[in-house]
């Protein structure tokens, strides 16, 4: 479905990982914030289930605002897939690491406007390639997600990492414009982290790396290879291979291989 700049909030609903914890002081703080400047980014959904923007969903509810910028994720998520959402759509930490980035032909405009990825300007090589890689991949197996907000003199002063991605993958960015008299006090708002994150629920299979590779090629004292041999070669891999004779593999991670 894509981005729906006035979807009705009422049926979305919260996904059970949301690993974001907010209230008290930072729900109140948060709901004046989304009464004062209105929501500046799409919440993102799966269907009715939200991935981001959760605690901006219950904040719009708080003050009665029942529609929103949503966008809309028609493919399958997985639950890192989910996470790496919730964490980068906040922005805050990214902004951090952002470098000066500007959006052109922004002079006339106010609200949402929809930026061609070659009006961004900014240094592709700036601090925060991290964030700017995995926006990217994020664009390019599910579209132009975020958004970013930016005055009208073409400065972006939230998710400048966010309009670069769009810029590298070649995708249109969604950029709120503002006026410059009200810089500052935007910057004040978005610039400020509203909770907590606690992955404490999130469901995690931890495994023993060694013995899921075959031992490596150095040797121990004497010549003697000190490692654990790998349970997963020895009772899968392995005993396929030999039923298997013709099959050929591609291992990325073979090491000394």
């Amino acid at each position: 479905m894509g981005l729906v700049l006035d979807a009705s909030i009422a049926p979305l609903k919260g996904a059970e990982y949301n690993p974001r914890h907010i209230d008290g002081e930072d729900l109140e703080a948060l709901r004046e914030s989304v009464t004062e400047l209105g929501i500046v980014k799409p919440i993102i959904a799966n269907g009715e289930t939200i991935v981001a923007g959760h605690q901006r969903t219950r904040a719009l509810r708080a003050v009665g605002i029942e529609e929103a910028p949503v966008y809309f994720i028609d493919e399958d998520l997985t639950t890192y897939d989910e996470v790496i959402f919730n964490q980068l759509h906040n922005g805050t930490d990214s902004d951090e690491m952002d470098a000066e980035c500007f959006v052109e032909g922004l002079e006339n405009a106010t609200g949402w406007y929809q930026a061609d990825p070659e009006c961004v300007r900014g240094n592709h090589r700036a601090p925060g390639a991290i964030f700017r890689t995995q926006m990217q991949k994020l664009i390019l197996k599910y579209g132009p997600w975020g958004g970013c907000v930016a005055t009208q003199d073409g400065e972006v002063i939230h998710c400048g990492q966010y309009a670069l991605a769009c810029a590298l993958v070649g995708e249109p960015v969604l950029v709120f414009v503002i006026e410059e008299s009200d810089r500052e006090k935007f910057i004040e708002r978005l610039g400020r982290s509203y909770g907590v994150y606690s992955y404490d629920h999130v469901e995690k299979k931890d495994y023993i790396q060694s013995l899921a590779q075959m031992p490596r090629l150095r040797k121990g004292k004497g010549g003697v290879n000190s490692m654990k041999k790998s349970v997963l070669y020895e009772t899968q891999v392995m005993p396929w291979l030999r039923d298997n004779p013709d099959a050929k593999v591609l291992d990325f991670g073979c090491g000394h291989g």
